[in-house]
């Protein structure tokens, strides 16, 4: 599948500037460009690529200049980073518009199914089932009897669809799914009790509410969702300052994961808000700063992110202990990642990095 830079040029309503007639067949990140690849370039640590880029097409954000002679054809957007997320969008949906159906497959004689559908190789259609329109079922999908299936609807390879389920318009199934299996649904029993299935131990435990689990406002104790928007995250504060572990969201085997969210500073009269100089011990420390002001750092952005190796002690930057003080919230947001086992920095990482905020506590 192939496109030409004025025919991406009219998807994102940019402006081709160099052979509109050039073609890419694939999707690549600038560093790696090769022929017939199209990129794109948002973040300004990565200009020194679209120097050497063998990329066919480049797309750019209209007010980039270039400092040197560029070889691929560029498309001026407004903003890059989202043209080129859009373009993915597109790709998609042009990549799996497929339609027919493939051998060898199992449909029974009594489906039923809409138009401008695709049926991949080794799918497995039982008895009764119905099937809309623009539904797309990949290789290897397995559908029991009686199911219902709305239109557009996507089943990725080895989904399995058991008897008598029913899917509505417009749903997507990753791959292995499994729906209609034994349940871990809350269907109310005849006194209107709730049975939670849990695993635990490799073993299914049926939990007895007399509530529904998800009828809550928030969650505090065990019972815990698997993900949740993080603006849904209350904080634990206090009148003296907390450790990192109040804010944690996840825990695995492996690493957990903090949610700094707006919130209240400490209250106490004497409290310093800034956070204490601290050492992880045990665990390398990631922080992705997504919005707000970030009252422990100086010159740190949204879209920064920061690397504490485990042992090295780190605290707030020069100056940031006394603006705190007095302060009485924070409208910070980021996301904390803390890894039990050390991390290894690829040649991309090291090339991202500025160089300079190991020293941003001498300043």
């Amino acid at each position: 599948m192939k496109f030409t830079a004025a025919q991406i040029a009219v998807i994102l309503e940019g402006e081709v500037e160099g052979n509109p007639e050039i073609e890419v067949s694939k999707l690549s990140k600038i560093e790696e460009g090769g022929p017939e690849s199209l990129s794109f370039l948002a973040n300004p640590k990565y200009t020194q690529f679209i120097y050497t880029t063998k990329a066919s097409i480049v797309i750019v954000n209209k007010i980039f200049k270039a400092e040197k002679e560029i070889n691929s054809t560029l498309i001026r957007v407004e903003d890059a980073y989202k043209s080129f997320s859009k373009l993915l969008e597109y790709y998609n949906q042009v990549k799996m518009n497929k339609t027919g159906i493939e051998n060898p497959v199992f449909i029974s004689k009594s489906a039923i199914y809409g138009e401008n559908i695709y049926i991949g190789a080794f799918a497995y259609l039982g008895e009764n089932i119905k099937i809309g329109n623009n539904t797309k079922i990949y290789p290897n999908v397995y559908i029991g009897d009686n199911v219902t299936i709305g239109d557009n609807v996507i089943l990725f390879s080895g989904a399995k669809i058991y008897s008598d389920t029913i899917i509505g318009d417009n749903c997507v199934i990753h791959s292995s799914a499994i729906l209609g299996a034994d349940g871990f649904g809350f269907a109310p029993n005849e006194k209107g009790e709730f049975i939670m299935k849990i695993k635990k131990e490799h073993m299914i435990h049926d939990y007895l509410y007399s509530t529904h689990p998800f009828d809550v406002v928030g969650c505090d104790g065990y019972n815990f969702p698997y993900a949740f928007s993080i603006h849904d995250f209350e904080p634990i504060t206090g009148r003296v300052h907390q450790p990192p572990p109040v804010h944690q969201t996840f825990e695995t085997s492996r690493f957990v994961l903090c949610s700094f969210c707006p919130r209240l500073y400490d209250y106490h009269p004497e409290a310093i808000p800034a956070p204490y100089n601290h050492s992880n011990i045990d665990s390398d420390e990631v922080l992705y700063y997504v919005d707000g002001d970030f009252m422990s750092r100086n010159h740190v952005q949204e879209g920064y992110i920061s690397l504490h190796p485990a042992g090295i002690p780190h605290g707030p930057h020069p100056g940031a202990m006394e603006r705190s003080i007095g302060k009485k919230k924070t409208d910070e947001l980021a996301v904390m990642v803390d890894t039990f086992a050390p991390l290894k920095l690829t040649q991309l990482a090291v090339d991202l990095s500025d160089g300079k905020y190991h020293k941003s506590w001498i300043e």
